[in-house]
């Protein structure tokens, strides 16, 4: 079944990037993990001594210590060019801002930019270069576009007969869980460019793998792509448990925590009941100016939904120029819940999503509404059309579950770790 839903997919100014904030260092089984990056540094050092590189990479493509991929890569090959993802390459652009390329230069690299124009990179982006070189973090989740940019600068890459490294990072929600359905064929977009489950539990990687396996062969890019693993880095591990400081992958991503939520209260974003956006707590909050927050909080706490507790809460959403520029209920009272994750290893953040959205509509039936936009999130009409007929999630869980395990069966001979 999963094969069946695969489709055809489709100088100038100086730049400051954000330093990371150190972290403490987390004492575990594996000790502190080792990014792709480092592994290239200290280990497969070869690979690019003396190569002409273009890089695709943001503020979050550092090393424990905080240096920048580009100052680290540039003593040992020449850089030429830096192709930044969705909110920049300094990370501070809003979600869904466009952004042209604006003669911008880090290091005295000239930066182009993959969210405006072109989402993938041109020939003209890529002139002079012997090898494309990806290192971004992602945070596990289908709709972060990130991975999307990966897809297509894979395709690239093949069009272009250039190899293509990827600089592996740890997935922040662990690689062990696996929620949702997979996008399919008529959904499929830059918010979900590939048929996978929303919580995909697989690190850029892995997903590189994917992308580019014999699972698809009519469909599959082709590229010459190789993965540098880290080192210390099990499946099990959250992000907080690595000892690398989090650096915010984009400006509503501020904690792991919101990362861990994000797969469930994401799916808000096709709605018209306000994410969190406009608030320092995006994604854990939720609701609009129409919502009984405390009868919300009870009837999700009456699911008894696993790890996780909801409790009444208002917010009003404000205007965050490199956030939240326009947010929904801009300067309104917003009534809602406030999702606290009491144990995240049996947290199910998908679940807990549907069952948010289906309670909202039982709650709210004639205010709240759903957009297209849904679709594309989902991966298909299917969930728009179930909570428009207030069909019980349960019943719109246990339906996805098939395709849930048709990718397991795609996905784990691919995976790099235990």
């Amino acid at each position: 079944m999963y094969k069946t839903i695969w489709a055809v997919i489709l100088c100038g100014m100086a730049i400051q990037i954000p330093q990371a904030q150190p972290g403490p260092v987390i004492e575990n089984a594996t000790g502190r993990v080792l990014t792709g990056l480092e592994v290239l540094l200290t280990e497969r050092l070869e690979m690019i001594k003396g190569k002409r590189i273009a890089v695709v990479c943001n503020h979050t493509s550092r090393n424990a210590e905080g240096q920048h991929l580009v100052s680290l890569l540039s003593p040992h090959a020449s850089i030429t060019a830096i192709l930044g993802p969705e909110h920049g390459f300094s990370g501070d652009h809003p979600a869904g801002e466009l952004f042209p390329d604006l003669g911008e230069r880090f290091e005295g690299v000239p930066v182009f930019s993959l969210y405006g124009e072109f989402r993938s990179p041109t020939r003209e982006m890529l002139k002079g270069a012997e090898m494309v070189v990806f290192d971004i973090q992602d945070i596990g989740t289908r709709f972060y576009t990130y991975i999307s940019t990966l897809y297509l600068t894979m395709q690239s890459c093949a069009r272009n007969g250039i190899p293509l490294v990827v600089l592996d990072r740890p997935n922040p929600i662990t690689g062990e869980v696996v929620e949702g359905p997979v996008a399919h064929p008529g959904s499929l977009s830059f918010v979900g460019i590939a048929p996978i489950c929303i919580r995909h539990g697989m690190t850029v990687g892995e997903l590189a793998l994917l992308f580019n396996s014999g699972y698809f062969l009519a469909h599959r890019i082709g590229a010459h792509v190789q993965v540098i693993p880290m080192k210390g880095w099990s499946r099990s591990l959250w992000y907080d448990q690595t000892g690398l400081p989090w650096i915010p992958p984009s400006p509503n991503m501020p904690t792991c925590d919101t990362a861990s939520v994000y797969p469930g209260t994401g799916l808000f974003e096709g709605t018209n009941i306000s994410e969190g956006r406009g608030t320092e707590r995006p994604f854990e909050v939720v609701g609009a100016p129409w919502i009984d927050g405390a009868k919300w909080a009870d009837m999700l706490n009456g699911l008894q939904l696993p790890g996780v507790v909801f409790s009444a809460t208002t917010f009003t959403p404000i205007h965050l120029p490199e956030k939240a520029p326009n947010p929904k209920y801009r300067d309104q009272l917003c009534n809602g819940v406030q999702v606290s994750i009491t144990d995240r290893k049996s947290f199910q953040a998908v679940s807990a999503g549907v069952a948010m959205l289906w309670s909202a509509k039982e709650l709210c039936p004639d205010r709240f509404e759903c957009t297209k936009h849904l679709d594309s999130l989902w991966g298909s009409e299917r969930l728009r059309e179930q909570l428009k007929d207030r069909t019980d999630w349960r019943q719109i869980l246990s339906e996805v579950q098939i395709e849930k395990a048709d990718f397991f069966s795609v996905r784990n001979p691919l995976l790099l770790y235990r």
